[in-house]
């Protein structure tokens, strides 16, 4: 438990970290990174409806994410207002996932439109189980210490966690396309490798459920802690801050960017580059090695140099990768001995360790988002998530919509777009935080020294009703100048 100072033990920082690990092992690995293969190279389903899929799972999410977070923000559920809808998250990937990778039951032969429906029911409660978890441990980080530097280490350990259960994800996919169906084609998935993606959702799902029961055993829940927090914020109140805005900008910009490039390197590395097909578990195995040692470093990184320096360095080495990206055709013509297909592993690994990067320092943001007001944390995060799959949705479904197999450069300027687009919005967001945050300053200090100033001069014996007169209107003068300040700095 807790102690009151939040000082938490290494053993429920740990079990802390272990509350994703189901999502990161079924939906963070192999749905973002495989998800579109499996469909239109295994399914067979057209690349258009591929992303109808997404679309739908994506929207269904995000419109139960903001009503979930309400909920746990008002739920007095004895065993735990955010450990309850983790378990119920827990329940809903334990019942549907596998699903996703197996034949359409019963419609092996119908027409594509009765598999995009099929698919998409258990898509959606898929997506209900991965908000309600990631939902759950992401609340409960201001919940369980008021100290900044515990909170960035709860968030780094959980993208450490993260990005170790990703090496584990496609090291086992590596392994399952080496070991099995060895007469299917090299080159490329094909329904001949089914076998590979059912197999590996089962042992996922089962791994998956033994390391995140750590966080529903060891976490307790603190209601003396809520008892001393502030009151929610209300709806309309939240609305009117400017830094919330800001702050989830930041996170989607960095979740486009992790997200889109997971999902699209295969299709890259397959398609643009005609690598061979244990490549699609290579190139994200070199990503997440990256991303975890960068999990590990930024938070004595962002101590030394302050959070939005630290921000706009990952981003630079970001757009660093998206430029070796767009150049490396022209670079390969110039040398192919040493720009040969394999050299792309490189960028990946820049934008592994970018990404991961961005990642905890806009959790970082998030969680200080919520200060002190921790019954408000559900629906801070509902908002944060709700933008997230919203932007990814949309964004998958238009570049699968205007996608061409026959164009070797499509998925390549995919990467390139995508992420300078996402990247620039993030820069913007970041540099407005720091203006932000420098007013704040300005017109706390400006408030303090209005306070210092207050001074209320002796009254002698005559003339002291006319003294006391001139007492009031000063007060009155200080009072209006601190309630302007004060406004200035909530807006």
């Amino acid at each position: 438990m807790a102690s009151e100072e939040g000082i938490l033990t290494l053993k429920e920082r740990c079990a802390f970290g272990t509350a994703h690990l189901m999502n990161v092992l079924c939906l963070s690995g192999m749905w973002f990174s495989y998800i579109l293969i499996f469909f239109t190279k295994v399914i067979g389903l057209p690349k258009a409806q591929a992303g109808l899929i997404l679309l739908v799972a994506q929207f269904g999410g995000a419109i139960i994410t903001p009503a979930m977070g309400l909920a746990s923000d008002t739920c007095s559920c004895a065993y735990g207002r955010r450990k309850i809808f983790h378990l119920f998250g827990m329940i809903a990937m334990l019942s549907t996932f596998v699903f996703l990778w197996l034949d359409c039951l019963g419609c092996e032969n119908a027409p594509s439109g009765y598999k995009v429906v099929y698919y998409s029911s258990f898509a959606i409660v898929v997506q209900f189980g991965w908000s309600a978890m990631q939902l759950a441990q992401l609340t409960m980080v201001p919940e369980l210490t008021t100290h900044k530097a515990t909170r960035m280490q709860l968030n780094q350990i959980r993208y450490a966690l993260t990005t170790i259960g990703g090496l584990l994800v496609f090291a086992l996919f590596w392994i399952l396309l080496s070991k099995l169906n060895n007469n299917s084609d090299p080159s490329d998935i094909s329904p001949a490798d089914k076998t590979v993606f059912w197999v590996m959702a089962l042992i996922l799902l089962a791994l998956g459920f033994v390391i995140t029961l750590p966080f529903q055993v060891w976490i307790r829940e603190r209601s003396s802690l809520s008892a001393r927090t502030k009151k929610p914020v209300k709806l309309y109140e939240g609305f009117q801050k400017p830094m919330l805005y800001l702050s989830i900008c930041a996170f989607t910009s960095g979740r486009v960017i992790t997200v889109i490039t997971q999902q699209y390197i295969p299709f890259y590395l397959l398609d643009s580059l005609d690598m061979p097909k244990t490549s699609i578990a290579i190139g994200p195995l070199v990503w997440y090695v990256l991303a975890s040692v960068a999990a590990i470093c930024i938070q004595k990184i962002s101590s030394k140099i302050g959070d939005e320096m630290t921000y706009f360095c990952c981003l630079m080495l970001m757009f660093e990768s998206v430029i070796w990206l767009w150049a490396k055709p022209a670079l390969q013509e110039i040398s192919p001995s040493i720009w040969d297909q394999y050299s792309v592993y490189i960028p990946i690994a820049i934008f592994g360790a970018s990404g991961s990067s961005l990642m905890v320092m806009n959790l970082t943001y998030m969680s200080t988002l919520t200060g002190s007001n921790i019954q408000s944390a559900g629906f801070v995060w509902g908002i944060a998530l709700f933008s997230d799959r919203i932007s990814n949705g949309l964004i998958n479904i238009l570049i699968l919509h205007v996608a061409t197999s026959s164009s070797a450069t499509f998925y390549r300027y995919v990467l390139v777009y995508t992420n300078f687009g996402a990247g620039a919005i993030g820069l913007a967001s970041v540099i407005l935080i720091a203006l932000l945050k420098r007013r704040e300053m300005n017109a706390a200090a400006a408030l303090e020294q209005v306070s210092l100033n207050i001074q209320i001069p002796a009254a002698p014996v005559d003339g002291a009703s006319n003294i006391t007169a001139s007492v009031k209107d000063q007060r009155a003068a200080q009072d209006s100048h601190r309630r302007t300040l004060e406004l200035f700095m909530s807006v």
